[in-house]
């Protein structure tokens, strides 16, 4: 008897033993249900937010695509609006050489009319000095006309 109750008593202090083990199994078991569920709420947030990442991501990757189709477009206008400028320099420059003969042949123009008009003038000159010295001649002949009558006269008196 003394035996059994000693393993009774064995046994019983193996049991509170195990019981408090099983005691402290079972809270850590709940305190690794409680983690779990923690875990599992990061988890499932951490994917809520990735996902939002993601479809973010998406749009931006859109965005990115509207705005490298967009940026093409200005690079097109702006090698036409280049292209167009080249041409109008070109036609500026064309137009500044005709300008520039033009202005020449103006000066040119107005050299020629300058030396003309001097030419003018000094026949005007010729033409006055011309008339003044046929005055001076029909004076001198009208005068040469009155002594050859006169002088006339007198041989027809003699």
């Amino acid at each position: 008897y003394a035996s059994a109750q000693s393993d009774l008593e064995d046994a019983q202090g193996k049991v509170a033993t195990l019981s408090a083990d099983l005691q402290a199994a079972q809270e850590t078991a709940e305190k690794l249900r409680r983690e779990m569920r923690n875990l599992q709420a990061q988890v499932e947030a951490t994917e809520k937010l990735l996902s939002a990442e993601q479809a973010a991501n998406a749009g931006l990757r859109t965005q990115a695509s509207e705005l490298t189709s967009q940026l093409g477009s200005v690079r097109e206008e702006l090698a036409d609006t280049a292209a167009q400028l080249e041409e109008e320099r070109s036609s500026s420059s064309e137009m500044r050489s005709q300008l520039e003969a033009i202005k020449s042949e103006y000066i040119t123009a107005g050299d020629l009319l300058e030396a003309e008009q001097n030419s003018s003038m000094a026949l005007k000159r010729s033409v006055n000095d011309l008339e003044r010295q046929v005055e001076q001649l029909e004076s001198s002949n009208s005068s040469l006309g009155k002594q050859v009558s006169g002088s006339s006269r007198a041989c027809e008196a003699l």
